[in-house]
């Protein structure tokens, strides 16, 4: 995974953060847009190890995967119209929280590719999608 890692952070609070998912034209299901086959409600909160492979990490180092968001939510609606969303479905753009009690790390680029618009965002072991914006 290919993460530019500022730094790992601790957490004593609730984290607000963005992440981009497809939603079906009806409204009805949200899809992650890069592994389609995990469907997100509103209002639950995700953790890996129970919907997603395990996170581990040491100081400098990611490994397995992760809840990927942005710190900003211009970055996030940037990266929402960088690509096509599936057939009958719209990009849209979720608020979430990234709970206290999560592990994460805060990073310089929140996706696999390191597209010059991809600012700060996190890649978390539990994350809650709260509305879509």
């Amino acid at each position: 995974m290919c993460l530019n890692l500022v730094a790992k952070k601790s957490q004593e609070e609730d984290i607000k953060c963005y992440k981009v998912l497809t939603r079906t034209e009806d409204g009805k299901t949200l899809l992650s847009p890069v592994f389609s086959t995990m469907t997100w409600e509103v209002g639950k909160t995700y953790h890996l190890g129970v919907n997603k492979p395990h996170l581990s990490y040491d100081e400098y180092y990611i490994e397995g995967n992760a809840f990927h968001t942005f710190e900003d939510r211009n970055d996030a609606e940037k990266f929402k119209c960088s690509f096509r969303p599936l057939p009958g479905h719209v990009n849209v753009v979720a608020e979430c929280t990234i709970p206290k009690s999560s592990k994460f790390l805060y990073t310089g680029v929140t996706s696999l590719v390191s597209w010059p618009f991809y600012e700060k965002g996190y890649a978390s072991e539990a994350l809650r999608i709260d509305k879509i914006l």
